[in-house]
């Protein structure tokens, strides 16, 4: 059997239920019967080297795309009046595009597959479209990424504040409490914080209006503040062990890896973001005021939204804020519920609880391993 038969007995072979009338390996005949040109057999040779470098399971993709792309013609023709003209290789691509988008295909399956694929096929026959003159005749679908959070918990708040390292865990506990962008969190001054108002303030430049904005403080993150800042009057408020400027990325990286350790998070159903994240706490910080029954402009207001026509003419009192900020300070408040002393020896007492059973476990495992030695050589002596 020759080359190309046994490639066509594969390919009928994986077309499974098609039409093999339809194949797209069909002899290229001039109208005298015989090929057009050597170019042709050359090409020829390439979709079949081409589809012997495909494993089983994609060479019926890979020949449903070639259908597709050649919109019933035969593909050697196809592939030589492509190469030879480059309008007609960039409107057949978008043909092709709006083929696959009439079949229903996602988005993703598109252009993650298909046209990736496609890409492959024509570098190794050395074709080059012009992508820029395809992506302006056509809408080449996007893919959608779906990503879903959420707000934690006030129970996995306290848990990240104390499990953390203390400047991670006063990040934490004031990004929660004031509902900082993280870029604004990692920019703030020491000059930013006034504790002699009443009640006392983060003053903050919003990085969306530019507008200077003042978010009340909770007396317990105050506490934690002052003691964190001890006679620091100026200067970055947090800075990196070297003393430059905290990178966001590294942020977020110790941020998903405090959360994995707890083992409070997980992936979002995208698979390419996180249930939790640090933005996470700026939604807990909307959510635990809007449980609490706050105004909604004043909230809006702490966290920096512009609020169009409505900010044009919202003016609350002090009496209202002051009224609304006492609302909010129970709902801020982490450790209401528990001491915190208390709660930092219930999580050291519950780490030096898993040490120990962690210890237990490598003592059972040697001894199990001794018993099973033993056993071994009873079972020799017998034997012999």
């Amino acid at each position: 059997m020759t080359r190309r038969k046994r490639i066509k007995n594969d390919q009928a072979t994986e077309s499974s239920g098609d039409d093999v009338s339809d194949q797209v390996f069909t002899s290229f005949s001039d109208d005298s019967g015989t090929l057009a040109d050597k170019n042709i057999s050359m090409q020829m040779s390439l979709v079949e080297r081409f589809l012997d470098r495909l494993p089983a399971s994609r060479r019926k993709p890979f020949m449903k795309l070639l259908r597709l792309w050649c919109g019933g013609a035969d593909a050697d023709g196809f592939l030589d009046r492509c190469k030879h003209d480059q309008e007609f290789l960039n409107d057949s691509i978008v043909d092709l595009v709006e083929r696959l988008k009439a079949e229903g295909l996602a988005p993703k399956t598109i252009t993650s597959f298909y046209l990736v694929f496609l890409k492959r096929f024509l570098r190794f026959c050395g074709l080059k479209p012009d992508w820029d003159i395809i992506r302006a005749r056509c809408s080449i679908p996007r893919s959608r990424v779906v990503r879903v959070d959420r707000a934690p918990s006030i129970n996995e708040l306290r848990h990240m504040i104390l499990a953390a390292p203390p400047r991670l865990g006063l990040m934490i506990h004031l990004a929660a409490v004031t509902g900082l962008r993280i870029h604004e969190l990692l920019n703030l001054k020491v000059e930013n914080l006034d504790f002699m108002c009443d009640p006392p303030v983060l003053r903050i430049v919003s990085a969306k209006t530019g507008r200077v904005r003042e978010v009340p403080l909770t007396r317990e993150i105050v506490q934690r503040l002052t003691k964190y800042l001890g006679d620091r009057r100026s200067g970055p408020l947090f800075t990196s062990r070297d003393g430059g400027k905290l990178d966001e990325r590294n942020l977020q990286r110790d941020f998903i890896n405090l959360t994995l350790k707890l083992g409070i998070n997980q992936r979002d159903p995208s698979g390419r973001g996180w249930m939790l994240h640090p933005y996470s706490l700026r939604k807990f910080f909307k959510t635990r005021l809007e449980e609490a029954g706050v105004n909604s402009l004043i909230i809006e207001t702490w966290m920096g939204h512009d609020l169009n026509v409505s900010g044009a003419y919202f003016r609350p009192s002090r009496k209202m804020i002051l009224e609304e900020w006492e609302k909010a300070e129970r709902a801020l408040t982490i450790f209401a519920e528990e001491d915190e002393d208390k709660a930092i020896e219930n999580i050291r007492r519950i780490e030096e609880l898993e040490a120990e059973i962690a210890e237990m476990k490598r003592a059972l495992s040697h001894l199990l391993t001794r018993l099973r030695e033993s056993h071994n050589r009873l079972g020799a002596s017998s034997g012999l």
